[in-house]
């Protein structure tokens, strides 16, 4: 594995490590029951009551991060906008969440947001190095396709088959 390939891969595991402990934290009790006696909360406040965003923000980079293996090019790069943009979201949930109870679960929604950010930095500043996933099992196009051979039949190809040929195969 390539220096290019270690860091993305690196940066991928991060973001899903990071993305996947948001997910876990923002589902966990963030204010503690209380209230009066009259009106009790005895159930407390999670992340996702107190800033419901939150649960999207981290589902829209999770899959950002995951896609970030199967894209290239300009279309990475707007994929690490969608990262970014979702540790940002994620940040407001646990900076409100601080701002408004602090506790454990909306620190580390805070940390959880740090490195989201960080990682769509990283892909949007080396989209164009990171390694690409393969194209060796894309579809030829029919003037790849040997002499003879209509690409668009089935039969045909079939037909070269049979023959011994590979109809994948370059000329």
């Amino acid at each position: 594995m390539t220096k290019n390939g270690r860091t993305m891969a690196a940066c991928v595991l991060a973001g899903l490590a990071s993305a996947g402990l948001g997910l876990y934290a923002v589902t966990r009790q963030w204010r503690a029951a209380g209230g009066t006696r009259l009106h009790s909360d005895t159930a407390g406040v999670t992340g996702v009551e107190l800033a419901s965003w939150s649960l999207g923000s981290l589902l829209v980079s999770f899959a950002a991060i995951l896609a970030l293996m199967a894209t290239r090019g300009v279309f990475r790069r707007c994929v690490a906008v969608l990262i970014a943009l979702g540790g940002l979201g994620v940040a407001g949930a646990g900076i409100r969440g601080c701002v408004t109870d602090f506790g454990v679960w909306p620190a580390i929604t805070v940390v959880v947001a740090v490195i989201v950010l960080g990682v769509g930095i990283q892909a949007f500043r080396y989209a164009k190095v990171w390694p690409a996933m393969s194209s060796r099992y894309d579809r030829t196009d029919a003037k790849d396709v040997p002499q003879g051979v209509d690409a668009d039949d089935p039969n045909a190809l079939w037909d070269a088959l049979d023959r011994g040929e590979d109809p994948t195969k370059r000329s």
